[in-house]
C-alpha cells in the first residue's frame, strides 16, 4: 500500500482503531483496496495513475457480520438483516485467515 493510500484510510478509522492488513481486491466490478483494521473492513476504490484518488466504498464492522463464506478467491460477507457482500481477490486464503484472526480478537468464538 502506498503512503498517500494509508493516509486515506486513516481518515476514515477512529483515532484508537488502526489497519492491519490490506490486500488488492475486487468488491463486485471495482478494483480497490480490501483493508481491514481493529474494527472493521473497509473497501477503498483506487482510481487513476498519475493522480490517483480513492473513495470509501464499503464500511463493516465486524460486529455487523452475521456469516462469512469463503470460495475459492470469493468472499461473501452477510450482515446482520440479510446485507450482502462479495469480494474477489487472488490473496483470498491470506485474507480468509486474518480476516478470522481479527475477528477473534474481538469477539472471541464468534465465528467457527
Amino acid at each position: 500500500m502506498s503512503k498517500k493510500i494509508i493516509e486515506f484510510v486513516n481518515t476514515k478509522l477512529d483515532p484508537e482503531d488502526q489497519v492491519q492488513k490490506a490486500y488488492r481486491a475486487k468488491y463486485y466490478n471495482t478494483d480497490g483496496w480490501f483493508v481491514m483494521s481493529k474494527r472493521k473492513l473497509l473497501f477503498i476504490d483506487e482510481k487513476g495513475l498519475l493522480r490517483t484518488t480513492y473513495s470509501l466504498v464499503k464500511e463493516i464492522l465486524y460486529e455487523t457480520i452475521d456469516k462469512i463464506d469463503f470460495k475459492r478467491n470469493q468472499l461473501a460477507l452477510t450482515e446482520f438483516g440479510d446485507i450482502k457482500h462479495v469480494f474477489t481477490s487472488s490473496y483470498m486464503s491470506a485474507i480468509e485467515n486474518n480476516l478470522k484472526i481479527l475477528i477473534d480478537s474481538v469477539f472471541p468464538k464468534a465465528i467457527a
